[in-house]
């Protein structure tokens, strides 16, 4: 089952952190000081976690580009970053409007050009980021099937503008969640790519000050998968000094210190992540069920027995309130393997 799973996660992790490409390029010719302040408004919006401010922001970048598939791509985004960040499902019904209206817009826009580099570029983020979104639904086959059409865009846009640096952003990943991800295949059709893969990466990050942020999240993600501890905390520390109570960055912080046996360092990250997710409007309890459960783990390293007692108990009893239909997945266990972790 693992296998079939990395099957097909491998094909859409090319777009795993396509948020902040449509910010890329602000300062082309192509794009007038109208939309630049809007992205770059909307983008910082994001950052510190104003995200109905961002949606605002966004909207606006919609009616004045109607016909340009950024702005739907960027409300989609918004809803997909709140919905990933906590684990719910709150705006699904948003999510998948805005998405596809930018694939509608993107494909309008390559039917009357084939050769425009940016519309093919959104509709790859469009479709990758859709992929990435059903990949934590467990919705394998259409995460499969988008992140196909999002790669071969993405491709195409490399292919006519090979100065789209963000669209290396995209391929890095790609390559590297391949060759992660399907050691089997690897041996008789592809190459082992990951280094190129992170070396694209960092090459969209240094040339494109826009993308610097997103690529340090995946970098953070891939160096995790490498079990390279060491280098992903460094990127995380970075992530932590901008950005000390997003989310992510504290549970792959907390992931992290788990793995190097820093137990005080990641009960002090898990209680921090607890206690901004039950201070956030957005509530998953399958979220709060592994704070609890990973806080026990470390109280018990810690020799906290009692505290490890109290927050089992805890799991155990907000577990009978699950809704799966509400939440997401995270991502690296789901919420059964929890379950049964916690014995």
């Amino acid at each position: 089952m693992k296998m079939e799973r990395y099957m097909i996660i491998f094909k859409i992790m090319a777009i795993v952190q396509f948020f902040i490409l449509p910010f890329s390029h602000a300062a082309d010719s192509s794009i007038d000081s109208t939309k630049h302040a809007l992205l770059l408004q909307g983008l910082h919006e994001v950052h510190i976690e104003k995200y109905g401010a961002a949606i605002a922001t966004f909207k606006k970048l919609v009616e004045c580009y109607p016909q340009h598939p950024m702005g739907y791509f960027c409300t989609a985004a918004v809803y997909k970053t709140i919905m990933q960040n906590y684990r719910v499902t709150t705006f699904e019904t948003q999510l998948d409007s805005f998405f596809n209206l930018a694939i509608q817009v993107g494909q309008q826009t390559i039917q009357q050009n084939k050769n425009d580099a940016y519309a093919h570029f959104y509709l790859g983020g469009a479709y990758g980021f859709r992929g990435l979104h059903k990949v934590r639904k467990r919705d394998w086959w259409g995460a499969f099937s988008d992140g196909l059409k999002g790669i071969s865009n993405l491709k195409r846009a490399i292919a006519i503008d090979s100065c789209l640096y963000d669209a290396y952003f995209g391929l890095g990943s790609y390559h590297y969640w391949r060759s992660a991800k399907s050691k089997l295949l690897r041996l008789f059709f592809f190459r082992n790519d990951q280094k190129k893969g992170i070396d694209e990466i960092w090459t969209a990050i240094h040339k494109e000050k826009y993308t610097d942020i997103e690529g340090k999240y995946a970098l953070v993600a891939i160096y995790y998968d490498q079990g390279d501890y060491e280098k992903a905390l460094v990127v995380n520390q970075e992530l932590h000094e901008l950005f000390p109570l997003n989310p992510s960055c504290l549970y792959m912080r907390c992931r992290l210190f788990e793995k190097q046996g820093n137990w005080v360092g990641a009960q002090n990250t898990i209680e921090q992540l607890l206690l901004h997710l039950l201070n956030s409007e957005y509530k998953s309890i399958g979220y709060e069920v592994e704070c609890h459960y990973r806080i026990a783990l470390y109280n018990y390293h810690l020799g906290q027995f009692d505290q490890a007692l109290n927050h089992v108990q805890k799991a155990f009893s907000l577990k009978d309130q699950l809704d799966k239909t509400i939440e997401l997945e995270g991502p690296l266990e789901d919420i059964n393997e929890i379950v049964e972790m916690m014995g």
